[in-house]
């Protein structure tokens, strides 16, 4: 509203200067001072109005950028106390307090918003630390980042102990085949079979996307991080199971109180027979078509239409023949 509003300054001078009857009318009218503090306060909640869009998508994915929203909104914060502008110090002290209620001990954040932002090829571990001791100071920050990391670890090990192939059927199959002395026992399967063997000792998917250097990106804006995850997924398997149930965790409650929302018009009084697995498609269909880029216009699909219609009757008079006749379509 601020923004739209600032741009009609000038119509209101000349609307003033042409109108006698302009400030009589409308009592409280914006002078110079109101405009200037407008555009600034402006200026000051587009920030906000930016993190609110970006974090309450339903389309993408959300948690590997929940962090760096905050920490930039610390910084963006602590620059407010810090400045000389005597208006807007005020306003930063107050919200500084506020968001140190909630964000002021990264002790107590879930380290899944963390998990989340290593999980990221654009950042890693190395842009978390950063960010950490950036926000918190190099103590806590170095601190936490320690502790982040042995719990990924610790993570990674019980979805190594979940996914990773187990060895003993390759075990049974050697006993079995060295019993069998008329079957010659292949080179190939025998190296194969040692190779997995030996898989405990090769490093493990998190130590060869932590080590590796962040790949460069064309698009950043438009990143596709589950693609990326489903594309490296073959490089990188048991990790890639990782990645996805920790992105998979949303930031914001909009996308759950928008399914309620549309489940609500899905299945209405009039509609009230449809089983949980029709309105889930009818749910996940029109969430699809929305995400077309041509959009659906039924005028231009009227002939089509109209053939469909026809040959539905055509379908109905058929099955009232064979229905008359006593046989089975």
């Amino acid at each position: 509203m601020l923004e739209h509003a600032c741009k009609f300054e000038k119509a209101f001078d000349l609307f003033e200067v042409r109108d006698p009857f302009y400030k009589v009318e409308l009592g409280n009218t914006p002078d110079c001072v109101d405009w200037k503090n407008g555009k600034k306060m402006c200026q000051v909640l587009k920030t906000f109005y930016e993190l609110t869009v970006k974090i309450s998508g339903s389309l993408y994915v959300t948690s590997n950028a929940f962090f760096l929203e905050i920490a930039q909104m610390l910084v963006l914060l602590k620059g407010w106390v810090r400045g000389s502008a005597l208006d807007v110090r005020p306003m930063g002290l107050k919200m500084k307090e506020k968001f140190d209620k909630y964000w002021g001990d990264p002790t107590k954040m879930n380290k899944f918003i963390f998990f989340a932002l290593v999980v990221d090829p654009r950042y890693k571990f190395k842009f978390l630390k950063f960010m950490l001791e950036e926000s918190y100071g190099n103590e806590i920050g170095t601190s936490l980042a320690a502790s982040v990391k042995d719990e990924l670890y610790a993570l990674y090990d019980e979805y190594k102990a979940l996914y990773q192939p187990s060895n003993d059927h390759s075990i049974e199959v050697e006993s079995s085949s060295q019993q069998e002395h008329d079957t010659p026992y292949l080179l190939v399967d025998k190296y194969e079979k040692q190779i997995m063997l030996e898989g405990d000792d090769v490093a493990n998917d998190l130590d060869v996307y932590l080590n590796e250097k962040e790949r460069k990106v064309p698009n950043v804006k438009n990143f596709d991080l589950l693609t990326w995850w489903k594309v490296n997924e073959p490089r990188l398997p048991i990790l890639a199971k990782l990645a996805r149930d920790v992105l998979s965790v949303p930031v914001s409650t909009v996308a759950s109180e928008s399914a309620f929302s549309t489940g609500g018009r899905v299945l209405d009084p009039f509609r009230s027979s449809l089983n949980p697995t029709m309105v889930e498609s009818l749910i996940c269909a029109q969430d699809w078509l929305r995400m077309g880029k041509d959009p659906i216009k039924v005028e231009e699909d009227l002939e089509s239409i109209r053939k469909h219609e026809e040959a539905l009757k055509i379908l109905g008079v058929g099955v009232v023949i064979n229905e008359e006749s006593n046989q089975a379509v």
